[in-house]
Formats: structure tokens, C-alpha cells, sequence
């Protein structure tokens, strides 16, 4: 991973910008490709009416949800290569009419992906099918995207509707509500005014709005309700920044020792589980039920349980000009049974050793949507799960019993988590020996199936 410490910049010549990179609200005459179901980040690359036409349309708009990647659904560097492959007939030469020029320095890219994950913004981009990656702070992203939207908008006819959508893209009403670009923060008139959201002054302000932020455990994606919102941050207001020594130095330790693990390339579940392997070694956790309560207060970190009215959010962790605290919803999915709150309390942890610096905004929606990085919770489940129960021990005592169910059960009262998390454990055990035997393997996705819906079968399973 390259990480680009000055701001990016564009060229000191307008003229060797002339691709657009802007809101996907531009008009495009081909039609986006959709990977996955939700959008996670935009591109929209839009040749200029003015400059010379390369053969066909260098016209694209990608949607791509993370959340597929997650799944194996989709690998990034075959989807970017495919994609790059297709405008190789249009794009063979990175001439000045279609090069992106000095934004990446020397790296010319034929297809170019923005993410953004909390404050950082992460730039995928192909040359001959090669991925590069890069990341950047957000706001240095939304300063050079805003340069780019403006060296184009100066090329277009005044009244284009793709200039009128750029002028208009922050629009400001008296009480200082905007529409951050690109639609990263995006909350109605009616819901701003219903959470009691203090007014701003500059919309780019509204990006980070003070320095609160959180991160909320969501069963599901889903619509939020407005007064669920409300009651949420107005438990987070409650509670009065705190100093948390020993935490921050944990964190700054952690992130330091495990920066290569963090990165980007490396599947959500494996950052996680390698984190909670250094968590136990660096605090010699003992192998069986650990306080993840105990440890959390310990560091000072407040703990309020309250009844959210919905299911759909778990727990909320909180920090900055409030907390840390962990706001424990106790009608959750999960948080709402012993075992399910030991794990989100995990889960929780995650987030605050490593995911302070960059975590989104304390309340970013679409409309009442509640909208989470799924790289990062993705990241959280698997370290929750592997601090309260490491796979190795799940796997082990899978080899010495024989037997799944009692295997499931020893690992249940002796490291107090559910049914579901030691059946995950036992699948998610990746050595190259001592594992689940094939036909265990297939048994034990069954039952993890059998338990997402609702109840297990003991008599049918394997032994």
C-alpha cells in the first residue's frame, strides 16, 4: 500500500485534464455497470464535449459494494482487469486527451475506482492491468475532485446539466444544511432537524461535524428510524469525553505492530483475526472465558445498556467529544441475549483500538439510512469472534472430541459464546493441518445454516 502524504494535486495545465471525474448524476449515453447491490464508491469518467472524440463512448460509471468482496463474491483485481480490458481498444495510448494526468503522479490510469472508508479515501487503479493502490485523506480527495470538476465545468456549454448539477452540488438552506459532493453525507432537511444537529457554516463542515464519531452494529441494512437516531446520539451526548491511557496506547501499539495487516488488499476477515491474535498474545488472555466487560471498563470505557425500540442496531461504539462509550441496545438481534452482548462488546473493542482514526462521520445517512463501512465491520466480526474464542482452540478440541456437537458444547461453557460463533470458529480454522475432516466441514455448514434460521437439529448430525 502507498500512502500519499501531501495533498493530491492536479496538473499546473488545465489542458492535460480533460477527462471529468465527477457525480455520477452526470449524464453518461452508455449504462453503469452494476456489480454487487448497493453502491459503495463512483466513478464517472465523461469525455469533454469540447476535445477531440476517441472512437466510441469513454464514458463509465461503476457501482461497487464492498460488502460483495466480503462474501468472495467478487475479487477486485480480476473485476478491475476485465474492466480494463474492455477499454483497451479506446484507451491504448495514455494521450493528454484522456490521461488523468498528474493526479497520480507518474501513474497513468486506464480505469480508476475511489472508495471511501471513514476519513481515508482509497484509490483503485488499473495500467495494463496492473492494480495500484493508493490511499489519501478524504478531504485532500474532495479538494482535488473539486479542482478537476472545476477545470471541466469551465470546457462545458454554461448551461450543460452536468455544469448546473456541479454548481448546485452544495446547496445551503438558512440553517447551513448542504449536501456533501458525491452524496458522502447526505441527510434531509426533515431529519437534520429532528436529531437537533447544530447549524454549520460551511457545508464541508458537515463532512466531520465536530469530533464525534461512532460506529453501529447493524443486524441488518435498513431503515432506521428517526427517533432511534435520536435516541442513540442523545445517550452518546450524555456521556462526557474521558481520558483512556491505557486504550490509546493499546491502540497506537496495535496499529503500529500490524500496519501491514491492515492493508487494504488483505481480506476483512484476516485483518481482524491476525489483531485479536496480537490483542491475546500482547495481553496473555487466558485460553477460556476472558471479561471483555471487565477490560473495556477497565480502560475506561463507559458502558450504557438501553432499549433502541428496533432490533437492527446491535450496539453503538462512540468517541471524541463524547465517551468512549458503547451504547448497548438491549432489543438487538444479538446484544439482546448474554452470549450475543459478549460478543458485540468484542466486536465494539475492534473498533476502538483501530478504527478511531479513521471511522465515518457520527451519523452518516442516506436519507434515514443508516450507512456502515462493511470492510470494517466486516474486520470487527472476525476479531470479536477470534478474541472470545481463537480458531486453533476451536479446531483442537473439534480433533480431540470427534464429535461436533460436543465438541460445540465444551467450547459454549468453557469461553461463554453462542452455538453460532463456536460453529463459525470450528469452520474458520485455516491451518494446513488438524482441521475439521471434509465431511465435518460440510456438516458444520449446515448447521451454521440451520442456526441462522432459527434452531438445530442435534439428531441429524454428523458424528
Amino acid at each position: 500500500m502507498t500512502t500519499v502524504e501531501r495533498p493530491l494535486r492536479c496538473g499546473s495545465d488545465d489542458s492535460d485534464i480533460p477527462v471529468g471525474l465527477g457525480r455520477d448524476r452526470f449524464p453518461t449515453s452508455s449504462a453503469p455497470i452494476e456489480v454487487g447491490d448497493q453502491e459503495d464508491f463512483v466513478l464517472s469518467l465523461d469525455q469533454p464535449r469540447n476535445q477531440r472524440r476517441l472512437p466510441g463512448a469513454v464514458e463509465v460509471a461503476v457501482r461497487y459494494r464492498g460488502e460483495t468482496l466480503l462474501k468472495g463474491q467478487v475479487d477486485p483485481e480480476a473485476f478491475l482487469d476485465d474492466l480494463a480490458k474492455k477499454w483497451r481498444n479506446l484507451l491504448k495510448d495514455p494521450s493528454p486527451e484522456v490521461k488523468i494526468g498528474s493526479l497520480l503522479g507518474n501513474l497513468y490510469a486506464t480505469v480508476l475506482v475511489l472508495r471511501r472508508s471513514g476519513v481515508t479515501l482509497t484509490l483503485w487503479a488499473t495500467q495494463n492491468g496492473v492494480l495500484k493502490l493508493v490511499c489519501v485523506p478524504f478531504e485532500a480527495a474532495l479538494e482535488t475532485l473539486e479542482e478537476f470538476g472545476h477545470a471541466i465545468a469551465v470546457r462545458l456549454p454554461a448551461d450543460c446539466s452536468a455544469v448546473h448539477a456541479w454548481r448546485e452540488r452544495l446547496p445551503r438552506d438558512r440553517n447551513g444544511l448542504a449536501t456533501v459532493d458525491a452524496q458522502l453525507l447526505e441527510l434531509p432537511l426533515s431529519l437534520v432537524g429532528r436529531l437537533n444537529f447544530e447549524p454549520v457554516t460551511d457545508p464541508r463542515d458537515l463532512a466531520f461535524p465536530g469530533d464525534l464519531r461512532m460506529a453501529a452494529r447493524l443486524a441488518y441494512v435498513s431503515e432506521i428510524n428517526v427517533e432511534v437516531l435520536r435516541v442513540a446520539l442523545d445517550a452518546i451526548r450524555a456521556h462526557a469525553p474521558v481520558d483512556t491511557p491505557a486504550l490509546d496506547a493499546l491502540s497506537n501499539e496495535a496499529m503500529a505492530a500490524k500496519a501491514s495487516d491492515l492493508d487494504e488488499l488483505r481480506k476483512p476477515y484476516e485483518q481482524g483475526h491476525t489483531v485479536a491474535k496480537w490483542v491475546r498474545n500482547r495481553l496473555a488472555l487466558p485460553e477460556g472465558r476472558i471479561d471483555i466487560e471487565g477490560m473495556l471498563r477497565g480502560w475506561g470505557v463507559a458502558i450504557e445498556d438501553i432499549d433502541l425500540g428496533t432490533s437492527l442496531i446491535d450496539a453503538i461504539a462512540a468517541w471524541g467529544d463524547h465517551g468512549p462509550v458503547v451504547i448497548v441496545n438491549r432489543a438487538g438481534k444479538r446484544s439482546g441475549s448474554p452470549r450475543g452482548r459478549r460478543a458485540t462488546m468484542a466486536h465494539e473493542l475492534c473498533h476502538l483500538l483501530i478504527d478511531r482514526s479513521g471511522a465515518l462521520p457520527v451519523a452518516e445517512a442516506q436519507g434515514n439510512r443508516v450507512r456502515t463501512d462493511q470492510t470494517v465491520e466486516a474486520r470487527a466480526n472476525a476479531f470479536g469472534a477470534e478474541l472470545l474464542l481463537p480458531t486453533e482452540v476451536a479446531a483442537r478440541t473439534l480433533r480431540q472430541t470427534g464429535d461436533i456437537e460436543m465438541a460445540v458444547e465444551e467450547l459454549m461453557n468453557r469461553f461463554d459464546v453462542s452455538l453460532l460463533l463456536a460453529l463459525r470458529q470450528m469452520d474458520n480454522y485455516d491451518g494446513d493441518t488438524g482441521g475439521p475432516l471434509p465431511e465435518q466441514k460440510m456438516e458444520i455448514a449446515r448447521l451454521i445454516e440451520q442456526s441462522k434460521a432459527g434452531g438445530i437439529d442435534w439428531s441429524r448430525s454428523w458424528r
